[in-house]
């Protein structure tokens, strides 16, 4: 059985990213608390269980790595599935937006909103930038 150990040159790609996710996924929790909204828009539980589904995808495919022949498609496939979550978190971004400007009349809590979502769906932009290079490794392995 191939047993693939990451390269420092693959492997510091893979840590920035991660770096990177975990990064914004604080960044939600620290506008949180200072911004301190006064309600919580569906949206923001919607992405934050993309961010955990997402997550779990990501543990998935880098524990795949180890054996890359036996796993690519397993590893394709949930990149795959991590591009789809990364495509609905725009979608509820764009409706939340859309619905906060309509709906939210006190500047400052749209404000708050708009800066709190933004960081919610970056950090699932952050969650798919790590299943690229995932996918780029993996062509470079099989």
């Amino acid at each position: 059985t191939e047993i693939y150990t990451l390269s420092l040159h693959d492997a510091l790609p893979i840590s920035t990213s991660l770096d990177d996710v975990v990064d914004y996924i604080n960044g939600v929790g620290q506008r949180i608390l200072l911004y301190k909204p006064k309600q919580f828009p569906a949206e923001y539980l919607a992405i934050a269980e993309i961010i955990q589904r997402a997550s779990l995808e990501i543990s998935e495919s880098v524990k795949g790595i180890s054996h890359a022949a036996k796993n690519k498609d397993h590893i394709f496939e949930s990149c795959a599935r991590l591009n789809k979550m990364e495509n609905h978190a725009d979608e509820l971004y764009h409706s939340g937006i859309s619905r906060l400007f309509e709906q939210e009349e006190d500047t400052r809590e749209l404000m708050k909103h708009k800066e709190i979502i933004a960081t919610l769906e970056k950090a699932v932009d952050m969650q798919e930038d790590v299943s690229d290079v995932i996918k780029t490794i993996l062509v470079k392995m099989v």
